[in-house]
């Protein structure tokens, strides 16, 4: 397994992730609440057997359910083996005290008591105007005090006109995740706002001199070689970790599962 540099982190994650959104399932519909939890768990050890160190999943993935069995798979000591991330349903919350009820509740699914990574599910416009309304970023600062958070990022699911006003207005963030293809972003529209940002506060990108934002040998924010269609069915993601300053850390990719014969699985398996 390799690992990349994540920021001013000091923690290196692994290249490839295991991302929870598609697990196998028990019947053909896609994110299906029936997931057929022996062979999910199996997987998702297999992967962190291999080096995997991030696992990624979400409140509303497989209707409530993979943070279910992402608990389960993490017992018997694998939870200490990896970094957790998990999702705020943003487009849930209705009043500032929703977020915290919504976070004990997945604390309590993924039987943790901190979640390394907790992202503000599926930022856009009109759901960063939510964020702003019910104060989620005090709420946010108050879980990491206490210690039930690690860091704050958010996912993003909007046109790119969205995406620098979200980054730029807030120093707290620690990584963001991208699906790409997809969203309206592309790595020629997303590097001027993710460079302004850092050239704005000074920051570099944590990693070695030589490696710098979008170069293959950092495994570069928008570096797509190396994916298929075939290993990655149905998508891809990017994990860009912002520096403390504002800079920006290679992509991690985080879609991945591996069944224990070593070949890619169909789409169910897609994460």
């Amino acid at each position: 397994m390799k690992y990349r540099h994540f920021g001013k982190l000091d923690w290196k994650p692994s290249a490839l992730g295991f991302g929870c959104m598609r697990l196998p399932c028990a019947d053909p519909a896609p994110m299906s609440p029936n997931i057929d939890e022996a062979e999910a768990i199996r997987m998702l050890r297999f992967g962190i057997d291999q080096g995997i160190n991030y696992v990624d999943t979400a409140y509303p993935y497989h209707n409530g359910n993979s943070e279910l069995v992402v608990g389960k798979a993490l017992t018997d000591g694998y939870r200490d083996q990896v970094k957790l991330a998990t999702k705020s349903p943003t487009w849930l919350i209705q009043k500032p005290e929703d977020f915290d009820t919504y976070l004990n509740e997945q604390l309590q699914r993924l039987r943790t008591d901190h979640i390394d990574f907790y992202l503000l599910h599926a930022l856009s416009a009109e759901r960063w105007e939510l964020v702003l309304k019910f104060n989620l970023l005090e709420r946010a600062e108050a879980a990491i005090k206490d210690g039930r958070i690690g860091h704050l990022g958010f996912s993003f699911h909007d046109k790119y006109e969205a995406f620098p006003k979200i980054v730029d207005a807030y120093d707290g963030w620690t990584f963001c995740q991208i699906q790409l293809p997809g969203h309206g972003l592309s790595g020629r529209d997303a590097r001027p706002a993710l460079r302004r940002r850092q050239g704005a506060r000074g920051g570099g990108d944590g990693a070695p001199a030589g490696r710098g934002f979008g170069e293959p040998a950092a495994g570069g924010a928008w570096d797509l070689r190396g994916f298929s269609a075939e290993m990655v069915p149905g998508g891809m993601g990017a994990a860009l970790g912002l520096g403390s300053s504002g800079g920006v850390a290679g992509a991690q990719r985080y879609e991945f599962h591996a069944p224990g014969g070593g070949k890619p699985p169909g789409r169910r398996g897609c994460g």
